[in-house]
């Protein structure tokens, strides 16, 4: 069919400025296209919960002594806010006496759910006192051992990799503290413990403040954490005149 000129053909012809729609915006509420595209938009995925303090991770800490006849031999193991790290907790025996040359001693080092997190038992000896510390599958990963002969009484920290750090009893510092650190020479430092009496008279408690070094890691930070056992025993008015010096 021959149409004139000027006529429009029924399926209609574009003119000169054909307006075929606007787009459909394929972008959906994720941010992305139908296509998987990202816009310009970054997504947001949360924010990751902080991870709670624990033993391992803290580099202050508290060790309070806890109130009462029976447990003064038990600590709270808290952070300077005060939140709850763990506590050592000392296993009662028939006799009662630290280092009694017949019964070992135990200690249980536990973390804020009440499981066991270490063990510390000093078998009855005669000789220099040492402690083993065990895992939670009674495997022996370390040692406190008495040193002597070295002046000031001491501590030698064995860790599981065999490396000893020296922990003297006596506060012969300036600022009266405690002083872990190496066993060669003493110029590195691992752990630094000051003490304060909390409380009214008559009902004191002995608190210790720890500063643990970033370096001072697995097996060694757990020892240095139940040494603090050891600072309480020689601190106050308990002698180191008086037979051996963790007596009280």
């Amino acid at each position: 069919m021959t149409l004139p000129p000027d006529e429009v053909p029924p399926w209609g012809t574009p003119d000169d400025n054909p307006n075929y729609g606007t787009p459909v915006d394929r972008t959906t509420h994720h941010g992305t296209t139908h296509h998987g595209t990202p816009d310009n938009r970054t997504p947001d995925y949360g924010t990751p919960e902080p991870k709670e303090p624990d033993l391992h991770s803290v580099n202050t800490m508290v060790v309070l002594q806890r109130r009462g006849r029976q447990a003064n031999d038990d600590y709270d193991l808290i952070t300077v806010d005060g939140v709850q790290l763990g506590s050592i907790l000392k296993e009662t025996s028939t006799a009662g006496l630290i280092f009694s040359p017949a019964l070992s001693k135990t200690y249980r080092m536990l973390n804020p759910r009440g499981f066991l997190v270490a063990t510390l038992e000093g078998p009855g000896s005669q000789g220099p006192a040492r402690f083993v510390l065990t895992d939670v599958r009674a495997a022996q990963v370390g040692s406190i051992e008495e040193e002597i002969g070295y002046g000031v009484p001491g501590l030698l920290l064995i860790g599981a990799d065999g490396v000893p750090l020296r922990l003297l009893l006596g506060r012969n510092y300036d600022d009266g503290t405690w002083r872990l650190t190496d066993s060669v020479n003493g110029e590195q430092e691992f752990c630094r413990v000051s003490l304060e009496y909390v409380g009214a008279r008559g009902r004191t408690l002995r608190r210790f403040s720890v500063e643990l070094s970033p370096a001072l890691i697995g097996t060694h930070r757990l020892l240095m954490i139940m040494a603090i056992i050891f600072l309480d025993h020689v601190s106050g008015a308990k002698s180191f005149g008086r037979g051996r010096w963790w007596y009280d």
